[in-house]
């Protein structure tokens, strides 16, 4: 018995259809998401990793409080931009559970140009929780 011509037409449409949208979920909403979590996963590496890199008042610059400085404004571009790709089904799940990675993005600006590890601390805390990461210093 054979299959008629219109069903392997159908099946071979079908498979296309389900294709193209297996494509498209993957491409538009599951690799944003990754990407989005793989930032904030470096943002949290970063902040352990660069932890002490804070002057005492009349200390100079250092390399590492130069690089946690650059590391910071990376983090910054880092998080909007992925922030802007995630899908809006994800944006609202974030803002349900209170994460703003805006104000995270903001204050990673803020903290670049923070010499100090008093002055320091309160944009840390903000930028904690505003991406959910807990307590990392």
């Amino acid at each position: 018995m054979t299959a008629s011509p219109y069903l392997e037409v159908w099946l071979f449409g079908g498979s296309l259809a389900v294709g193209a949208l297996g494509y498209l979920i993957v491409t538009f909403w599951c690799e944003p998401i990754l990407q989005f979590h793989r930032v904030r996963h470096q943002v949290t590496s970063d902040l352990i990793y660069f932890g002490n890199a804070f002057c005492t008042s009349g200390e100079n610059l250092d390399d590492a409080v130069m690089e946690r400085r650059r590391a910071n404004r990376r983090h910054a571009a880092d998080l909007v931009a992925s922030y802007q790709r995630l899908p809006f089904f994800y944006r609202s799940w974030l803002e349900h559970n209170e994460e703003n990675p805006s104000l995270a993005a903001s204050e990673f600006i803020g903290l670049s140009n923070t010499v100090n590890w008093p002055e320091a601390e309160p944009r840390v805390r903000t930028i904690e929780k505003a991406l959910g990461i807990g307590r990392v210093l």
